[in-house]
Formats: C-alpha cells, structure tokens, sequence
C-alpha cells in the first residue's frame, strides 16, 4: 500500500510516465493479494534500520512490473527498484510507515474483537446479576460479597478502558511521514510530494468490513479520481446496505490543501458530497469528515459550525449526525436532520 501511494505521487510529480506507474500498481496489488510472499525470503530479524526489506520490496515490485509491462526481469532501464520503486523515499519514512499501516489495519480488527467481548461481558453481567459470590482482594484471598454479574461488569469495564487506548493509538499510528526521506528534511522529494501522498496512501488503502470470522465481507475497491477534483479519500465505514461514508481532499498544483469534505459512496461508487445536503441556514458552514455509518443510514463525524449563522463565521469545529437518504436517492431527496453534539467546555485553574 504504501509503494503503490508513492508511485501514484510520484506519477503526479512528474517523476515517472503513466507505463511505470500501471506496471507498480498492478505490481502492488499482487503483492497486496497475497500472490507474491514467496518472493520475500529475508529473515524478520535483521539489522540496518529496514534496508534489506525495504529493497527486497522495491526489487520485487520492480521486476513484477517489468513482466505485467512486457518486459523481462532486470530490464530496470524500463521499471527500476531503486529509480521508480524507492523514488522520493527513505528507509527512515517508508519503513516505518509500513510498518504503522500494517498495525494500524491490525488495530482496526482487534478493536473490533474487544468491543464484541466487551458486550459478550455486559451480557454476562446482567444474565448473573443475581448470583452471589465471594469476591477475592487475591487469587487465594476471600474478601467481601459481591455478584458474579459485577464481576463481569468489572470485565467489561476494564476491556473499555483499553479500547480508549487503543483508539489513542490510532490516531498515531495513522499520521503520515512520507515526504521527510532520510532525515526529515525532505531531501530528494519533488515539492509538493509530501502534502499530496496523504491522498495517495488513502487511495491505495482498501477500505473493507470484516465479518465475524475475520474474512473479508465487503470490499469498496480502490477509489478513483471524482469528476471536481477531488483525490479520493478514505472510506472510515460501510453499513449493510453499501454505503461507505469518509472525506476527500483536493490539492492545487503545487500540493497545497485547497479544501475538505465528508462524502458518501452510494453501492455504485458515486460520491456524494454531504454539504450539498446541508441547509444554508442551518448553521453548519462545512461538513469536512464522515467516521461512521449505521445501517439506518445515521451519520457522524466533525465539520465546522457557525452558532450566529452562515454570516458570522465563527468556525467552531464541532460534531454532527445527520440521516441521509436510502441508496438510489442518495443525494437527491429524502429529510435530512443534524444535530450539534455539545462538549462541556473545560477550564484550567491555576493554583
């Protein structure tokens, strides 16, 4: 994912022609499918900060896309792994963030298995809410009464506070660092680079919702190009009907953020871009980014919001949740309802 992103980076640099770029991609994907493990023969252990691995990534790329292009393996005047396959990268930005991608997916499933034992155990709370037992200050210690259900309560508690650090995590671990090559100078790079790779590592990700046992239930592919120019960004969820909801960026030629918003993919892959279903005078100046989706089509995630009115501008960021339409009027009719989620302000006193 992160080779793929960069090549499409550096393909909008002008780094390399759209043939490479076609032969990295599809390169990518195999690597991505699984098709290509047994071409990585280097042991997990080894010294040098990444080195070897990350060149037997590029090598392997490179010659994959020498063969999907026609060509035969080490014709590198046509595809090579360190010219095309590393180009504006680093050990020291590609390496770990590959890494963070590969825990951060993992995170996202852990997450999920967590909160479902955490409801397994709330469960378990209420159904032995009566049962009575000896609690235990150690393993071989009786201590004072207490129920088998607080006990499980107890479980579940402990598992949520877990969850919050884990959910802290990954906010960290999804902070990009490509475009700093070896020391964070960015030397090396095209300028531009390191602003418009966010977009290209969203859209080589391949945002999915795993079911039960792990497996892939529904994948939303790699999302193109829209019509406005909007690079595509990422799907954060998908409900049951196929609506994945996220935000996209769009960027000038230099590689400078020009602006944000929160879409919705209907199951056709047409985005729908949430402000056009705002009410001007509702308030809200600009919904930037969808996080979640249920199944009844309610949708959260953080915008912009103005308490006096679209002409005082007053920019507070905020969260919202609205309802959208049902696929096939997504964006064209159907009540919309939003509503401001309120924090309690917090003040520091200094003693």
């Amino acid at each position: 994912m992160v080779k793929c992103a960069a090549a499409r980076v550096n393909f909008a640099c002008g780094q390399f022609n759209e043939t490479i770029l076609r032969g990295i991609e599809r390169a990518c994907q195999e690597v991505i499918d699984v098709k290509l493990h047994d071409q990585f023969q280097l042991d997990v252990f080894q010294g040098g900060a990444g080195t070897s691995a990350n060149m037997n990534v590029n090598e392997v790329i490179a010659n994959r896309a020498l063969e999907l292009m026609g060509h035969r393996k080490g014709e590198y005047r046509y595809c090579d792994p360190h010219d095309h396959g590393n180009a504006s990268q680093s050990i020291n930005d590609a390496y770990p963030r590959a890494l963070h991608v590969g825990m951060a997916l993992g995170n996202l499933r852990l997450l999920a298995e967590v909160k479902s034992l955490i409801a397994s155990f709330k469960g378990k709370g209420k159904e032995f809410n009566a049962i009575l037992k000896m609690g235990r200050t150690q393993l071989q210690q009786d201590a004072v009464p207490m129920t088998l259900g607080q006990e499980f309560a107890a479980f579940a508690e402990t598992l949520a506070r877990e969850v919050r650090a884990l959910e802290a995590v990954q906010r960290v671990l999804c902070e990009v660092n490509m475009g700093a090559t070896a020391i964070g100078t960015g030397l090396n790079a095209p300028v531009g680079y390191a602003n418009k790779y966010e977009s290209g590592v969203i859209k080589g990700a391949r945002p999915v919702r795993w079911d039960a046992s792990g497996s892939i239930a529904t994948e939303l592919g790699l999302l193109g190009i829209s019509s406005d120019g909007y690079a595509s960004g990422l799907a954060y969820s998908i409900n049951n009907s196929g609506i994945a909801v996220g935000s996209e960026n769009a960027y000038d030629a230099g590689g400078a953020l020009l602006g944000q918003r929160a879409v919705a993919w209907g199951p056709d892959g047409i985005a729908i871009d949430l402000n056009s279903l705002l009410d001007a005078n509702s308030g809200w100046l600009t919904i930037d980014t969808a996080i979640g989706i249920s199944d009844t089509n309610w949708v959260t995630g953080y915008g912009r919001f103005d308490p006096d009115g679209p002409g005082g501008r007053a920019e507070y960021k905020r969260m919202f949740l609205m309802q959208i339409p049902e696929p096939g009027s997504l964006g064209l009719s159907g009540t919309l309802s939003i509503f401001l989620l309120r924090r309690r302000s917090l003040r520091s006193h200094v003693c």
